[in-house]
């Protein structure tokens, strides 16, 4: 029930913000399935997001409390932990977009497209590899 809520209210949130003409919608993120107690740092471009923090996933929806939802305004790239400002930076047209994940101190860098969809899903697979997924819509957690 507590992850429902909060899903709703990050999607309220991203509606209120995609309202808002002064700010464009990048993308959202949600980590998903299989993090059990594991230590977790993440960067987007090598630029800190956060760093040490233990995720786990709720195993009846598959999905943890870290979701994060990306805006740009102007040259400014502005980053939400749910109705929280966690980041800001200035951003590179020409920027390619690559995440930085560390999973209790194995790391992987993912490449990511957003012409494939900017619904984005950090999942840790059972085996240990990490996987993204990506929509063009949001992820529906059941």
């Amino acid at each position: 029930m507590k992850i429902m809520i909060s899903l709703l209210a990050s999607i309220a949130f991203t509606l209120n913000m995609n309202s808002q003409s002064d700010h464009e919608f990048i993308f959202s993120l949600h980590f998903q399935d299989y993090f059990d107690n594991d230590t977790v740092s993440f960067h987007i471009n090598d630029r800190k997001v956060f760093q040490h923090e233990i995720l786990d996933s709720d195993k009846s929806v598959g999905i943890t409390d870290f979701t994060y939802t990306a805006y740009k305004k102007g040259d400014t790239i502005v980053i939400y932990r749910n109705k929280t400002r966690e980041s800001t930076w200035v951003i590179s047209e020409k920027a390619t977009l690559s995440f930085t994940i560390l999973i209790n101190d194995v790391k992987t860098i993912i490449p990511v497209d957003l012409k494939r969809g900017t619904f984005l899903g950090i999942e840790k697979g059972i085996d240990g590899q990490v996987l993204l997924n990506q929509a063009t819509r949001a992820f529906f957690y059941d």
